[in-house]
């Protein structure tokens, strides 16, 4: 799917010089403003259109400064490069679930606030995968085929960032595909979540860490 009008727009609004400020519909006629966002990358998948049938749409992924960072969460260089982000395969899960941690970038430049979200997204996936160790966190069961990475399971954020949900390692799980499409399109798709809610509380438990912050919203 080739990138014009607007998506091309969201995409590229930091090589553009453009804020990207979001917005979503509460209902007809009315929005609520979420935030300023970055574009940290985009994938194409294929998701049901209002006739109930699926199509391809291009999944925009999206850092949300729409809170101020606690004041409990400590300052750090906010500048990574390629070779940060590569260390990460070689850290234990305890270290990534340091690097997935937020960091007060807040009142950063774009280009350093960018390099931030690369990295913290990167981190994020990486913990939950290694959290999972090779298996859906939904079902259990063993990842339906190895990539080129390993394991091949996806993340999934149990609370819509949009939302107030905090991009933290303990709203996110990792899911085989099956689970995956369950969370977003089953009928049952919020009990379910309701359940990886908790899948994902003990299995940080079994990681024996310190919990989220409580000065972070839910």
């Amino acid at each position: 799917m080739a990138l014009t009008g607007g998506n091309r727009a969201i995409a590229r609004h930091q090589q553009d010089g453009k804020t990207l400020h979001l917005f979503e519909y509460t209902r007809r006629g009315y929005v609520r403003y979420i935030g300023q966002a970055d574009c940290i990358g985009y994938h194409q998948e294929e998701r049901p259109g209002r006739d109930g049938k699926l199509s391809k749409a291009l999944v925009f992924h999206l850092d949300v400064n729409s809170s101020p960072v606690p004041s409990s969460v400590r300052e750090v260089p906010p500048v990574y490069d390629p070779d940060d982000t590569n260390r990460l395969k070689r850290y234990s899960l305890v270290q990534l679930r340091d690097a997935a941690l937020p960091k007060a970038v807040s009142t950063a430049e774009p280009q350093a606030r960018m390099q931030v979200a690369y990295y913290r997204a990167e981190a994020i996936r990486r913990y939950a995968l290694a959290r999972a160790n090779g298996h859906c966190e939904g079902c259990t069961q063993a990842a339906p085929f190895s990539s080129a990475q390993g394991p091949y399971l996806e993340c999934h954020h149990l609370h819509r960032v949009a939302d107030g949900g905090p991009d933290h390692p303990e709203n996110v799980v990792a899911l085989c595909p099956n689970c995956h499409r369950r969370a977003h399109y089953s009928k049952d798709a919020a009990s379910f979540n309701a359940k990886l809610v908790e899948i994902v509380k003990a299995a940080e438990a079994a990681v024996a860490l310190p919990p989220l912050d409580a000065s972070t919203p839910e």
